[in-house]
């Protein structure tokens, strides 16, 4: 059981290189955090693929969500959108 709890703590924490060589701790994000938390079980290398693309579902829905928002906050349309599309770049 010692074992599982040193793992679990050692995994809470990546390991990354300093440019003097000097090993340093970078501490995971809450959000990988409560991941290896709630996920603290072997999953197939399909249900790894279902939950990305779970994941990327999501975050798609949010950025369309703000965009409506944006647009429609500002009183924007398709004539908007080929403005943007005929800019020089």
């Amino acid at each position: 059981m010692a074992f599982l709890l040193e793992i679990r703590y050692l995994c809470k924490y990546q390991f990354i290189k300093a440019t003097n060589m000097e090993e340093k701790i970078k501490k995971l994000t809450n959000a990988q955090i409560e991941l290896i938390n709630w996920f603290d079980l072997q999953m197939t290398d399909e249900e790894v693929k279902e939950l990305r693309q779970i994941l990327i579902q999501h975050y798609s829905d949010k950025i369309t969500t703000d965009i409506d928002k944006l647009f429609e906050k500002n009183d924007w349309g398709q004539e908007k959108i080929e403005e943007w599309r005929t800019m020089p770049t």
